[in-house]
């Protein structure tokens, strides 16, 4: 974990951040000493316009909330308020001045789960008079623990943007904290997920920001909560050690790929339990030293997926008679041919000038057979021993840097040989250069409100995998047969030991047959919302994070 001392905008007065942390000192020496630990904040800053975002998982939010925002948070408070008030989430703190300023009187607790925003909240507002008076005292992350458990009465006040963002803190506040409790570790989309299937079960949540906050910061937090377990998706280095240390299992859900290996473990965690969506992870996990490690394939969350009833105008824009949703990988084709470069020129055995060739030629090969990943072997064959010495020096792997161009490459090739259909393909910039052979390429798709409006008015859903990770069952998939879509999708052994092919999906296995199962089911759609509905109905039965979330619980004994 890598972490930075924060410091507050070169915009921000000094004098102002000063005066804050001296009545701090004064009246809450803990906190004070916690917002001088090491935290990382790179996902709140002023952005290019000029305004503060907040990076949440692929998008900016605006955090400071407008007039109309701040009067309705304060719309029930009344004028004359004299008791206890609790402000759930502080931001940069334009909404605690103004309470503070209206409601003279109160007693004001401000809390807020994040402590690089504080810091910010306490450079950009003098908060010094308020805090020497005894009027406002903060409450930081896992300070939520004993607010809650209070029986004081006081008012409560959401902040319009933040109380949103911290969900998990926001539903303790109406949890019976007698449950039994859980961390989950901030992180991508499937978090929010994976913490409602495990309110679901019985457990309380509270957040773990694992990468980003100091380790006193969350040793703190582990101390306060006192959780069963962490789970995260996606492993987190030093995760299963730290839950080892203090006796707490460590429960990762591995969805997404990865160039670096899992770094091996100083000390053994037996505690922790993995779970990957790749079988041929497993042995990559073992050799880092984790014991216990199962198949978990990906699935989807009804609640989030699920079909869509769609307006004229959204039929306009969302609808096709082929769509593709995903990244194009394109903006990795650069630095990762320049990874490749450096670490062969480190190895020292060949002439850097061989690069490019041995780039191009190792790509060329696989592009003329993209059914089957060809990079490792020709790599092994071209040069002898760099994998190895790759490994050995904790570096990725050569051959996943590769792969990843090429799959960008097959991705381009068989959407391009689709062209002449009603074909849009949704995602990053790296897809433009299809419209100049008439393919749509409409944007990126918001993951929460347009991927369902997507895969509910295509006619056909396309998933064309990673080309090193041929073996696994996409989220797409997924997704899509949850909303009700029809999808073609690149046939794996996973796919057929998960569905029913012919009758729950569709899959294909070269591009050929590809673009014949389109032009069938284009000619044939009362053919496709058949297995489209058999598909959602295998899903929504044998296939729901619900169900993963059970099965990881099921394995901590």
């Amino acid at each position: 974990m890598a972490f930075s001392l924060p410091s507050p905008h070169p915009q921000a007065p000094v004098e102002t951040l000063a005066a804050n942390l001296r009545q701090l000192l004064a009246h809450q020496p803990d906190l004070h000493t916690r917002l001088h630990w090491p935290v990382a904040g790179e996902h709140l800053a002023v952005d290019t316009d000029g305004g503060w975002k907040l990076q949440i998982h692929d998008t900016k939010v605006d955090v400071l909330p407008t007039v109309e925002q701040r009067a309705a948070a304060l719309a029930g408070i009344p004028a004359n308020f004299s008791g206890t008030l609790w402000l759930f989430g502080i931001g940069l703190g334009e909404l605690l001045a103004e309470i503070l300023k209206r409601f003279s009187s109160a007693r004001v607790i401000a809390w807020d789960r994040d402590p690089w925003v504080l810091r910010q909240a306490l450079a950009h507002n003098d908060f010094s008079t308020a805090l020497d008076s005894g009027a406002l005292r903060f409450a930081l992350n896992a300070d939520l623990a004993q607010l809650l458990a209070s029986d004081e009465p006081r008012a409560l006040v959401l902040h319009p943007i933040f109380a949103r963002i911290y969900n998990n803190e926001r539903a303790l506040l109406q949890a019976d904290l007698s449950r039994p409790r859980a961390l989950v570790c901030c992180g991508t989309l499937f978090v929010d997920s994976v913490a409602s299937a495990l309110r679901a079960e019985g457990y309380s949540i509270f957040s773990f920001d694992a990468e980003r906050q100091s380790p006193e910061e969350l040793e703190l937090v582990l101390q306060t909560w006192r959780p069963e377990f962490i789970a995260g998706i996606n492993y987190i280095q030093g995760l299963a050690e730290f839950g080892e240390d203090h006796g707490v299992p460590y429960l990762c859900w591995e969805i997404d790929p990865a160039t670096d290996l899992p770094a091996p473990l100083h000390k053994p965690a037996p505690r922790a339990r993995i779970f990957t969506y790749r079988a041929a992870n497993i042995p990559v996990f073992h050799a880092a030293g984790l014991e216990q490690v199962r198949y978990l394939p990906l699935a989807a969350d009804p609640a989030r997926r699920k079909p869509a009833q769609l307006s004229p105008e959204q039929r306009t824009r969302y609808g096709a008679e082929v769509s593709f949703v995903g990244a194009s990988m394109m903006r990795n084709v650069e630095p990762f041919q320049d990874q490749f470069k450096s670490q062969l020129a480190g190895w020292g055995v060949v002439p850097d000038e061989f690069a490019p060739r041995i780039i191009s030629e190792v790509t060329a090969a696989q592009r003329a057979d993209f059914t089957r990943y060809l990079i490792p072997d020709l790599l092994d064959q071209l040069l002898p021993g760099f994998r190895a010495h790759c490994s050995a020096a904790s570096l990725p792997d050569p051959a996943s840097l590769l792969a990843e161009i090429s799959a960008a490459e097959k991705r381009l090739n068989y959407l391009v040989e689709l062209a002449n259909h009603d074909l849009a393909v949704w995602g990053d910039p790296g897809w433009s250069q299809l419209a100049a052979h008439g393919v749509r390429t409409p944007g990126s798709a918001l993951h929460e409100t347009e991927l369902p409006l997507i895969y509910s008015a295509s006619t056909i859903n396309i998933d064309v995998g990673r080309l090193y990770q041929s073996d696994i069952i996409t989220m797409r998939i997924f997704d899509i047969l949850a909303c009700g879509g029809f999808v073609l999708a690149e046939h794996s052994e996973a796919l057929a030991e998960a569905f029913e092919l012919g009758v729950e999906i569709e899959s294909y296995r070269t591009l050929p047959e590809l673009q014949d199962k389109v032009a069938h089911y284009l000619r044939h759609p009362d053919q496709a919302r058949t297995l489209a509905a058999a598909g959602r109905e295998a899903v929504l039965t044998r296939h729901t994070i619900q169900g993963r979330v059970r099965e990881m619980l099921a394995a901590r004994t």
